[in-house]
């Protein structure tokens, strides 16, 4: 969880004990993107198509039958939570962890 540090200013306990309240709020709020991105990525087979090569948005949205544009914003997401990496220029490959959403 990220704890924010006001640096160089006095901070007493309470300031440092709201921005902690302040943080852990706002990582409980943008946690429900995380969600709706691994239930896609899953509902779209994701994890299935990029387990037999790394693919671009296009060769993916190609197998899945959706949007590139959109999906590329899904696997920058998806890459950020540690389901794929970014390899090379344009495409993305399934990390150890993404692999555990195969359907096989």
């Amino acid at each position: 969880m990220f704890t924010p540090k006001v640096c160089g200013a006095n901070v007493d306990d309470d300031d440092q004990r709201l921005l902690q309240l302040q943080a852990q709020l706002l990582d409980l709020i943008g946690s429900s993107w995380k969600t709706q991105a691994i239930l896609v990525a899953a509902d779209l087979r994701l994890p299935d198509w990029l387990a037999v090569k790394p693919m671009s948005a296009t060769e993916l949205a190609g197998q899945a039958d959706c949007d590139s544009a959109a999906l590329l914003r899904l696997l920058r997401g998806l890459t950020s939570l540690g389901i794929c990496e970014h390899v090379e220029e344009d495409s993305f490959a399934l990390t150890a962890l993404g692999a555990v959403l195969r359907t096989d």
